[in-house]
């Protein structure tokens, strides 16, 4: 899925699960699969609502990024 922020920028990001809302944040140059991977939204998503998203500076959830968006 996507959400389009106010400045027009596509931003995906993954939502599983029931309960409790639980964000689950990569470091800076990890795409949010990474959480699905290593076994973490299977697990949590038993008890948990997880929202795992990409940062902007991924392509994944860029179509045309400048360098004065990223902050």
């Amino acid at each position: 899925m996507f959400l389009t922020s106010t400045d027009g920028t596509k931003i995906a990001y993954d939502v599983q699960g029931e309960g409790p809302l639980l964000l689950l944040l990569q470091g800076f140059d990890e795409p949010r699969q990474i959480w699905h991977e290593i076994g973490y939204v299977e697990r949590l998503r038993q008890h948990f609502r997880v929202v795992t998203m990409d940062r902007r500076a991924l392509v994944r959830a860029i179509n045309q990024l400048s360098l004065r968006r990223i902050a």
